[in-house]
């Protein structure tokens, strides 16, 4: 069994995932506004005993590759201290990693590899190489900073960035801003909250209310959707898995929210990116 703790933005989630059957189930929710990350990991750990779980891997929204062992995480807009996980069964990662393990509950396919793209208070990319499927090693998972790309550089719509920019009153510079709930709310002319620039928040009922009254604008949501398409497409094809096959699952809050209601099938767009192949 292992203990899956994903912190996020606007939420903290804890799993149990069992290995022999592949199978999960959530345990708890825990806001993420006004917590101490680091005291909250560190008590997290301290009171559990080493022979509770197999491991405990604690997901963080930050690059956890860099030297160092100050993570800084936007979203959570703090530095998560990587030394806490001081006990060999304990790992901190990036928080794109806990997804791969929630996916392959569902059976990740049988190409050679299965992009995941979580869209909740950022955006989020993660690289699942098929061979992870046979033992569950992070060593076959690797986590993307697309959300921090310029979009003068990378983007391909300048048109929905500016729109966007202009309707929250703030100059977009990076996906994060564009590819969240939060720009995903902007783009439908819902109010977004920007003191946490470049982080756009939405809230719940907000997003909610537009959605389950079928007030969000189709045109508007599926411009922005096929944008997301285009800009994932360039990407994967030329940074992560070139000349590869690869499905693409999408996962996240807006996912969540966007799931068994008239706007599903905005997901199917994201998840019909193809390979690129080239000669």
């Amino acid at each position: 069994m292992l203990l899956l703790i994903d912190i996020g933005g606007t939420s903290i989630c804890s799993y149990q995932f069992d290995t022999t059957n592949r199978s999960y189930r959530q345990i708890s929710t825990v806001e993420s506004q006004n917590i101490d990350f680091n005291l909250w990991i560190a008590q997290l750990i301290s009171k559990l005993e080493s022979d509770t779980y197999e491991a405990i891997i604690i997901g963080i929204p930050g690059e956890t590759r860099k030297s160092g062992n100050d993570i800084f995480c936007p979203p959570l807009n703090c530095y998560i201290d990587k030394s806490l996980a001081k006990d060999e069964y304990v790992f901190i990662v990036n928080d794109m990693f806990i997804q791969a393990f929630l996916a392959v509950c569902s059976g990740i396919s049988n190409t050679e590899y299965t992009v995941v793209v979580n869209i909740g208070t950022s955006i989020g990319v993660l690289l699942i190489n098929n061979k992870f499927n046979d033992n569950l090693s992070i060593e076959h998972l690797t986590s993307y900073e697309f959300a921090h790309m310029s979009l003068t550089s990378n983007g391909s719509n300048p048109l929905l960035y500016d729109s966007i920019g202009s309707f929250v009153g703030r100059k977009i510079r990076t996906f994060c801003s564009i590819y969240s709930v939060g720009g995903f709310a902007a783009a439908n002319l819902l109010p977004v909250d920007t003191a946490d620039y470049p982080v756009l928040r939405v809230s719940r009922e907000v997003l909610s209310h537009a959605i389950n009254k079928s007030k969000l604008i189709n045109s508007f949501s599926e411009r922005w959707f096929n944008s997301l398409a285009i800009d994932l497409s360039i990407y994967i094809n030329k940074e992560l898995c070139p000349n590869a096959d690869f499905n693409v699952l999408l996962r996240g809050g807006l996912h969540h929210a966007l799931n068994a209601t008239e706007y599903s099938y905005l997901s199917n767009i994201i998840e019909s990116i193809q390979p690129s192949k080239t000669d």
